[in-house]
């Protein structure tokens, strides 16, 4: 016999993850109703303030004396778990898959941009030398956002 379950189960190949989207548009309403707060600033402070949250908490998730190696597998099981498919290229992580695809396709500019603010909020939490950074660089058939060295600390 079947019955309803009380939680929901969802299946997606490649993984979306439009509940996040929707939390953060949500969460971006309710901050904009504060009066002298713009949508979009909102949207800019719920991404970056919940991608902080993810990255603390993957990089929390091996202990207290986390080393660098550490970091950067934290870094590559949050992409992961969040639905990129994250590959490294050279110095280079891709993303080869927005977990936000619908929408982005038909509202790029809104959608890209709270994506790089969500990973830039992650990589602000894991990468604590400022190394990385999130890039917007749209490829076709990959997230809009790429993560590398920040060309300003290189040199």
């Amino acid at each position: 016999m079947y019955c309803r379950a009380d939680r929901t189960f969802e299946i997606s190949l490649p993984p979306r993850h439009y509940d996040l989207a929707g939390d953060l548009l949500a969460d971006a309403v309710e901050r904009a109703a504060t009066p002298g707060v713009s949508v979009d600033d909102a949207l800019r402070t719920a991404a970056a303030d919940t991608g902080r949250r993810i990255g603390a908490a993957a990089r929390d998730e091996p202990g207290e004396d986390v080393v660098r190696p550490a970091r950067g597998d934290a870094l590559l099981s949050v992409l992961e778990r969040n639905g990129y498919e994250p590959s490294v290229h050279g110095t280079d992580v891709v993303l080869r898959n927005c977990p936000f695809h619908a929408l982005a396709e038909r509202h790029r500019t809104l959608v890209c941009g709270m994506n790089w603010d969500l990973l830039s909020g992650v990589l602000d939490a894991i990468d604590d030398r400022g190394e990385l950074t999130a890039r917007l660089d749209p490829q076709p058939g990959a997230c809009c956002v790429r993560i590398g060295p920040d060309r300003q600390c290189s040199g």
